[in-house]
């Protein structure tokens, strides 16, 4: 309806056309049902969207936690791409990362088909560059992934982990599958600033350091690389997770001798394009700096996509999508779906937040949320135990209502361990991002079973 940027795509994308064949198939009217929503109003969103002089897409993790969320995330590049949402100030896409230094992690090579910089594992010439830079062969395969990892050992693969500030006791779905994994190990190192539910599976604890007792940088999403310096002593025998992973390293035979964070920093700047005319001097003197900069004193440049894209001949390229159902739908059996994520009081796996007194206090013990229609409708009663179950297993809470879930809908934050909602969750993977549907599985809801007086 000519509500697409045309000049912009032109000059900087490909793939229009084989999405306006999908556009057919996928009509107000066609679509509404499936949405919940009008047609009507789907068609006035989308030309707002569309005709606005200036339009920005947010987004939280759990458009990508679901079997199609690469496809989820896909859609909404084509938007930007198709109304020219991109590359100016006050449009484009922002995903909501769920952690403060995800975008650095990612950055730096903590994703596993890729080395810093996002650069392909698989590509000879990256990989030879590196080897050469880190001195020893190095695997041309696709690494594994979290819930990949914990196939890989039930299979007889992996026999050994050594897992830094994570908790995927808690946070992997289908807990008895991940928790059999690690009971399965040979040998577990948990490095952690608490004792989390997957310390407890651990052969050896390194008691790390937190953000405040500790130099380094953090990257946001909005590619700011900021310093962070330690404010207060670290406690007890906290060190670290520098000052560990080079003993450890030393005590392998690998003779590392850098001097501290900078040295380390400086060293990922001479791999890292979206580093340069960021240094470590740089840093402590301006505290942050924005990727990519331009030269050793500009800003760094706000906007990206202006101009190219990071592609070999610089457009973007749109990829359809069709539409995928979840793993595992309703029925007679399980007519609800559950949803899990977090709540306000307490983060991730609460491994920090449940140990806070005052936002303990706040919220104290495992609930599920459900509309109060889908309450009454149920017999249930706000307050009291409830038991939800999945075809993986079953937890029991208090049952709490809130008008923003959805009828049909459960919603349960993973937080607590006395209730892992990850005991219930579906490990079925994304075949792109490998990322488990999170947000949708078939589920039930009943009253709890009230144990027999001794």
């Amino acid at each position: 309806e000519g509500l697409y940027d045309s000049q912009y795509i032109a000059a900087h994308v490909d793939g229009f056309e084989a999405l306006k064949d999908k556009i057919a198939d996928f009509t107000p009217e066609a679509m509404g049902p499936v949405c919940g929503i009008d047609a009507e109003t789907l068609r006035d969103v989308a030309r707002l969207y569309a005709k606005s002089g200036k339009s920005i897409i947010f987004w939280g993790m759990g458009v990508s936690q679901h079997v199609h969320g690469t496809d989820n995330v896909r859609c909404l590049i084509a938007m930007a791409l198709t109304t020219g949402h991109i590359g100016r100030p006050g449009t484009g896409l922002h995903p909501l990362r769920g952690q403060n230094n995800v975008q650095g992690a990612s950055d730096a090579g903590l994703i596993p088909q890729v080395f810093p910089d996002y650069r392909s594992v698989e590509d000879p010439a990256i990989l030879a560059e590196f080897e050469d830079a880190w001195g020893r062969t190095l695997d041309p395969q696709r690494g594994l992934t979290v819930v990949e990892i914990m196939d890989d050992i039930l299979a007889g693969g992996i026999e050994a982990m050594y897992v830094m500030g994570e908790n995927p006791a808690m946070s992997d779905p289908d807990q008895h599958h991940a928790r059999k994994a690690l009971t399965s190990l040979q040998h577990l190192v948990v490095q952690d600033i608490f004792l989390t539910e997957t310390a407890w599976h651990a052969d050896v604890i390194l008691p790390a350091t937190a953000h405040a007792e500790k130099l380094g940088t953090f990257t946001n999403t909005n590619r700011q690389v900021q310093i962070g310096r330690p404010c207060v002593p670290a406690p007890g025998e906290a060190r670290p997770d520098l000052d560990l992973i080079i003993e450890l390293a030393n005590r392998v035979g690998l003779d590392w001798d850098y001097s501290g964070v900078p040295e380390v920093y400086e060293e990922m700047r001479t791999h890292m394009r979206s580093l340069e005319h960021i240094s470590w001097q740089r840093l402590e003197r301006d505290g942050t700096v924005t990727y990519p900069a331009d030269d050793d004193h500009a800003p760094g440049n706000e906007i990206l996509f202006g101009q190219s894209f990071p592609t070999s001949d610089g457009r973007a390229r749109i990829v359809p999508t069709d539409l995928v159902p979840p793993a595992e739908l309703p029925d007679a059996e399980f007519p609800l779906v559950l949803t899990t994520g977090r709540m306000l009081e307490h983060w991730h796996t609460g491994a920090m937040t449940r140990r806070a007194t005052v936002l303990d206090a706040i919220e104290p013990e495992p609930v599920v949320s459900m509309h109060p229609k889908e309450i009454r409708k149920a017999g249930l009663e706000v307050g009291q135990q409830v038991r939800v179950e999945t075809r993986r297993g079953t937890i029991t809470l208090t049952l709490r209502a809130d008008r923003d879930v959805s009828t049909g809908m459960l919603f349960i934050p993973f937080c607590f361990h006395e209730a892992p909602a990850n005991f219930l969750t579906n490990p079925q993977l994304d075949p792109f991002g490998k990322i488990p549907e999170f947000k949708y599985c078939a589920a039930r809801i009943a009253p709890a079973m009230l144990e027999a007086a001794e």
